[in-house]
């Protein structure tokens, strides 16, 4: 019974010291080469390989040695939680990295927290970091730091499995300011709401339409463009484009073909107005940016700025290889910021997750006048390593499993969930900059670039193809004649409407017995003695009966008006004006006084007038009776 009941006591001893927490299993010294705690993984690599093991189940019930940072003076802040005895806490208050090794644990079925030992950082051994995970891989199974994978590394045989901490190298920047911007920035500051890309694009789709549409409209009967092929219609049409763009006025086009012209510029014009409008908002409340020593990192390596690096780890030969001339000054962690701010560099190459706490603990960037600056110099995402050995201890199979099941927790959300908790913990965020600090190239505002606007400038571009196909055919087959230097049907109208006023005229002034000592007026009527200009005459008449046809018909759906013209003798004009009979030669009269119209002689005075009311037989009539007084001698 004391026996039973002092087991008991035992447990829960041994429960209640593991309740705070697990402290190191091993007292191991680092760099020690004695130490070899790896197991052997060769059966379950051949049972997997002769199938009677599945590889998600080689792991379990395993107890994997591990090698853990020691979190007294460790960065980030966070990663591994301790308590006061040193143990690491239990549960989800371990830390980031404790809690996806706790999880990925259950899920892969192995335990850990009985099998472990902390290792110190390597610079208190005069050690790189590259020279203290090779020591870890060959003393344990796995070595359980973030470590950023390269090819120095992996040719030294280490194996890296999936990441998860983002181990991408940012430059991180102090403002020396505000920056003022100069005479001509501000000229062009209206500009900056659209790339100069934009803005140049939209020149060359307004000269595109203004072109198209002289092709379309140039020509044409009604259109806001003269009949003249010529190099000021196509200004005017590219000036008329660029003028609806800014909202003063614009084309007006008479084609079907122009106005679907039309319809697609507005819609484009549209869209970048609106877009300059709205980008023109945040330019206008943005506060002057802030100044900072390095436009990026090849700035700063063209210049010979110093850079703090942390050169005991992977980021010094990254950084080493990329930019060889670069002005390094080495630092950690934990110190390349107080460096900074100390004037011993102009920037510090940081790792994306570590400037992330960084950023918003008050140690660091209390006045809020730090921010990464520029792209990602080398993008990578950091993991756990072990050896890379397929045939002695075979612990190559562990980064087989392991990765099954790191790369679900990284589809599931548990590894970025995890570290949303973490960032947001007051360890590691105790200061917030709502005015300052952060990402440069997220806080200032940019310009709309080409790529917001190609869709429209693609219906634009298409809109103009079928345009000008469109008002080419439209051309091509338009009704009024197919017979190139041919007068149209609309000129003929206009020509026989000017030679009837101009002939109505000058009856008028007869009938009011005013002398003919005024300059003859043209009839463009060609008169000759011998039968070619007869013919002339012939087909001359012809026009003017059908263009007093087509007067009439557009009178009778009017009011009619009436009109004084006076009567015509010694000239016999058939009901159908086939033909003209002419009594007399050209040139003599029968007495009176005559005045001659380019080759027309017209004789004597009109004392009497006839009513027209738009009736072309009364008119022909009063041509066929003579009257007194007058004559007309052809």
């Amino acid at each position: 019974m004391k026996a039973a009941l002092l087991a008991i006591a035992v447990l829960l001893l041994h429960s209640l010291a593991h309740a705070n927490g697990q402290k190191p299993t091993w007292a191991d010294v680092t760099f020690d080469p004695a130490v070899n705690r790896r197991g052997d993984w060769c059966p379950q690599m051949i049972a997997v390989n002769n199938g009677t093991m599945n590889l998600r189940d080689v792991m379990r019930g395993i107890k994997l040695s591990i090698s853990i940072p020691d979190p007294i003076g460790y960065t980030p802040v966070g990663f591994v939680n301790v308590d006061a005895d040193g143990a690491i806490m239990i549960e989800k208050e371990g830390g980031f990295m404790i809690e996806v090794l706790d999880e990925l644990a259950r899920r892969a079925g192995f335990t850990w927290r009985d099998s472990f030992a902390f290792f110190s950082t390597p610079e208190s051994f005069g050690k790189t970091w590259t020279e203290l995970v090779q020591w870890q891989i060959q003393a344990y199974d796995m070595s359980g730091e973030w470590w950023i994978p390269t090819i120095g590394r992996r040719q030294l045989g280490i194996s890296f499995l999936q990441g998860f901490y983002d181990s991408s190298l940012v430059l991180i920047e102090k403002s020396a300011g505000k920056k003022i911007p100069s005479f001509g920035e501000k000229l062009a500051s209206w500009a900056g709401p659209l790339s100069p890309l934009v803005w140049g694009m939209s020149v060359i789709a307004a000269i595109c339409v203004g072109i198209a549409y002289w092709i379309i409209e140039n020509k044409e009967e009604g259109s806001d463009l003269d009949h003249e092929v010529s190099a000021h219609n196509a200004l005017l049409s590219c000036f008329s484009a660029v003028l609806l763009f800014t909202g003063g006025g614009g084309p007006a086009p008479r084609t079907f073909a122009g106005q679907f012209l039309m319809i697609g510029w507005s819609l484009f014009i549209l869209v970048v107005v609106n877009g300059y409008a709205a980008n023109l908002v945040a330019f206008l409340v943005q506060k002057a940016p802030p100044l900072y020593p390095m436009a990026d990192i090849m700035d700063g390596h063209v210049r010979g700025l110093p850079v703090c690096v942390w050169t005991s780890a992977a980021p010094g030969p990254i950084m080493k290889d990329l930019y060889p001339n670069l002005n390094v000054v080495s630092g950690s962690p934990g110190t390349m910021i107080k460096q900074m701010r100390d004037g011993e560099c102009q920037g510090v190459i940081h790792t994306r997750d570590t400037w992330t706490i960084q950023q918003s603990l008050k140690e660091h960037n209390e006045d809020c006048q730090l921010a990464k600056i520029g792209d990602t110099i080398y993008p990578s995402s950091a993991g756990w390593a072990v050896k890379m050995d397929s045939g002695v201890m075979c612990t190559s199979i562990i980064r087989d499993v392991m990765d099954i099941y790191l790369v679900e927790m990284e589809l599931d959300g548990f590894i970025k969930t995890t570290k949303r908790k973490w960032m947001a913990l007051p360890s590691t965020t105790n200061h917030s900059c709502a005015d300052g600090g952060g990402d440069e190239e997220d806080s200032e505002t940019t310009p709309l670039g080409l790529n917001r606007f190609e869709g429209i400038f693609e219906i634009l571009a298409l809109v103009i193809v079928i345009s000008v196909v469109w008002g080419l055919v439209a051309k091509r087959f338009a009704r009024p004649t197919d017979i190139e230097g041919e007068e149209s049907t609309v000129t003929k109208k206009v020509n026989v409407m000017k030679l009837t006023a101009e002939f109505t005229s000058d009856l008028v002034d007869l009938d009011d017995k005013k002398p003919k000592t005024t300059k003859p007026t043209s009839y463009d009527l060609a008169t000759s003695s011998d039968a070619a200009g007869m013919a002339q005459l012939q087909l001359q008449m012809n026009e003017i009966e059908k263009g007093v046809q087509e007067i009439l018909a557009t009178m009778s759906k009017e009011k009619k008006k009436e009109m004084s013209v006076p009567g015509v003798t010694s000239t016999h004009v058939d009901a159908d004006m086939s033909s003209i009979h002419t009594p007399f030669k050209p040139g003599q009269g029968n007495g009176n006084p005559a005045t001659t119209h380019e080759g027309v002689t017209v004789e004597g005075k009109a004392n009497d007038t006839f009513s027209f009311f738009g009736n072309l037989s009364s008119f022909h009539q009063s041509l066929s009776q003579p009257k007194p007084g007058l004559d007309y001698d052809f």
